[in-house]
């Protein structure tokens, strides 16, 4: 059509983290300039905001886009962050999902979804495919496997302090305020 790329920027930047791919400096660019941009209350969302604004307005929000955030992300982020030293990063951005993960379930009655709408700290998902148990027709006792998982990895890189946090629901913009 127009024969020229599109930037689109999506979670998947940070995969050469987890692969330790990246040269020193090519992880400090990923976290100091790319980070932020992916980063929101409940954790890293699938693709920036600025990613999708050249989408047509009758195209359909795809459930892997902004502002939707996927456990798989979170994981591949949390352990390419701790490949290259970036602990107190891996530790922020594991406690943003685990918030809302907990604060979720808390309110919910247990609800464990499969995605997130991270623009609104939400489980609350009206895209494409939903958000399996969002109107509480389907909610499986066992909750996601990846989920799962994720709130299991995620725990392992807190600290006391953080558990603690985490155990009273304290908001995450109000640990890490941006400098």
């Amino acid at each position: 059509a127009h024969k020229r790329a599109h930037r689109f920027a999506a979670a998947t930047t940070f995969y050469p983290l987890w692969a330790r791919l990246c040269s020193d400096e090519q992880a400090k660019e990923l976290v100091e300039k790319q980070l932020p941009q992916f980063k929101l209350k409940g954790g890293l969302v699938s693709t920036t905001a600025q990613a999708v604004l050249d989408f047509s307005d009758d195209t359909m929000p795809r459930q892997w886009d902004y502002p939707y955030g996927w456990a798989p992300h979170q994981m591949l982020l949390w352990k390419g962050l701790q490949n290259y030293g970036y602990t107190h990063e891996a530790q922020e951005m594991a406690y943003r999902w685990l918030w809302l993960c907990t604060t979720t379930a808390t309110h919910y009655n247990g609800l464990i979804p499969e995605k997130f709408d991270l623009a609104q700290s939400s489980h609350k998902v009206t895209v494409e495919y939903g958000n399996v148990g969002t109107e509480f027709d389907y909610i499986a006792n066992e909750g996601f496997g990846w989920v799962n998982a994720s709130f299991q990895c995620g725990l392992g890189l807190l600290t006391t302090q953080l558990r603690e946090a985490l155990n009273n629901l304290v908001d995450p913009d109000f640990l890490f305020v941006s400098t």
